[in-house]
């Protein structure tokens, strides 16, 4: 049983070292979501895992997916021919080549809220967004009525808000 720091995307505070089962419970139910002080269920996010090592270490199958699916792999893999830091030699101090996850619960009800802020890392980095859901106990027309406001508001061209009605292809 893994436990690691999560951080409460609504308030911005860390809550320490909770069990991972406990996250990934609340994941894809929100009734199954840790509680704040007020009650109301948070919205956790599991920032740069694993914290101390190397994932291909804590989960080496998923691991093994994931980089040979990666986008331009002679920039992203740890050993590609384009990826600098691979070429430094041992004495020099590389920068964390990852991958680190970032795991965020998310909510189109919370829309004010980003589970990550804007940011400068010390290091290029790619992201990869690899799966979007809703809960399984929310209210899927009201999380949708949402996402449409946004799309409307963000001021998204008329072929993104067609596409999003017409097809049902939500962002």
């Amino acid at each position: 049983e893994f436990s690691s720091d999560l951080v409460n995307t609504l308030t911005g505070k860390t809550v320490p070292k909770q069990p991972l089962r406990w996250f990934w419970e609340g994941f894809s139910s929100v009734s199954q979501r840790l509680m704040d002080a007020e009650g109301t269920p948070m919205l956790l996010k599991l920032k740069d895992w694993p914290p101390d090592g190397d994932i291909a270490d804590y989960l080496p199958k998923r691991y093994n997916d994931l980089i040979n699916n990666f986008p331009i792999p002679s920039y992203t893999l740890r050993e590609g021919n384009l990826n600098l830091a691979s070429y430094m030699p041992d004495y020099f101090l590389k920068p964390e080549l990852g991958p680190k996850m970032y795991i965020a619960y998310g909510n189109a009800l919370y829309n004010e809220r980003a589970s990550t802020n804007l940011h400068l890392d010390m290091s290029d980095a790619v992201n990869l967004l690899v799966y979007v859901g809703l809960p399984d106990d929310c209210d899927p027309q009201e999380n949708i009525k949402c996402v449409l406001d946004q799309v409307d508001e963000a001021g998204c061209d008329v072929i993104m808000r067609r596409r999003v009605r017409e097809e049902g292809l939500l962002p």
